[in-house]
Parts: C-alpha cells; sequence; structure tokens
C-alpha cells in the first residue's frame, strides 16, 4: 500500500532505525505511522483510535484491525504491533511490566496519532508527513 518508493536492498528495520534518530520532537510517532504505512492505508492510520489498536480484554495490541471507513480487515503483523505498542508505552508513560488496558480505559476515544494542531491528523496531513519522510530516508539512504 506504501505510496512512496523506498531505497532499494534496504532493509526495512534499518529505515525505522534511522527514522529513530532523526532530530524531532515527533520521531517516535513518525516512525510509528511510517511501520504502519506498508500495511494500512494512509486514512486508515490518520483515523486510527486507541480502541481499534488495543484489546479490551487484556490490553496487549491486536493483531487486526478493521477499518470504520468501508469495513474492511487488515492484519497488523509483528513488526506493527512491536511499532505501537512501543510508541503507546511512550506517549503515555506506561512502563514494559504494565499493560496499556489503563489507557484505553481512560482515554477509548482518543486516536493513535496526534498533530501539532490537532487530536488527530487529517489524511492529506498524513500523506504530507508520510511524503517528507520518504525524502529524508531517500536522501540519508542514497548519501550512504
Amino acid at each position: 500500500m506504501m505510496l512512496n518508493k523506498l531505497p532499494a536492498n534496504t532493509p526495512f528495520a534499518d529505515i525505522l532505525a534511522y527514522l529513530a534518530t532523526v532530530p524531532s520532537r515527533f520521531a517516535s510517532r513518525n516512525r510509528c505511522m511510517f511501520a504502519l504505512r506498508p500495511y494500512l492505508r494512509t486514512f486508515d492510520i490518520a483515523y486510527l483510535w486507541l480502541r481499534d489498536v488495543i484489546n479490551p480484554k487484556d490490553g496487549t495490541i491486536t493483531h487486526s484491525f478493521i477499518s470504520r471507513v468501508d469495513r474492511q480487515h487488515f492484519e497488523l503483523n509483528a513488526l506493527c504491533r512491536a511499532e505501537l505498542e512501543r510508541y503507546l508505552r511512550l506517549r503515555f508513560g506506561v512502563a514494559p511490566e504494565e499493560s496499556l488496558l489503563g489507557v484505553l480505559q481512560n482515554s477509548p476515544n482518543d486516536t493513535v496519532f496526534a498533530s501539532q494542531q490537532r487530536d488527530r491528523f487529517s489524511p492529506n496531513t498524513a500523506q504530507q508527513l508520510f511524503s517528507q519522510l520518504s525524502k529524508i530516508i531517500d536522501r540519508h539512504f542514497s548519501s550512504n
């Protein structure tokens, strides 16, 4: 589903590792959003809510996601789940030994990704971010 091309012969894990080093107060959020990009559509990422990704029974990250837009079903692979968990723990200050269930219970209607201006991204703003990140990634890995 990713529209922007990734650098040839570059493992996706290396790209995510690089994104974590790009100076930005939103580096963690950007890395997580970019990790989801190959597997989810832009508008699904923009409209992703906590209740979409946190299991209400045990506080783990769900293995699948059903889009509220058109009810399409998407599997979240281990990479997506790990990135979501890492980001949500960082964003909400949840220790590794604690469950994310408290986050879901306190804020079930919160979006996963907030922008600087609003509590969520619009699909257009998310796509602009993906394009910007793709340029940064391409520039870095092309120069190596």
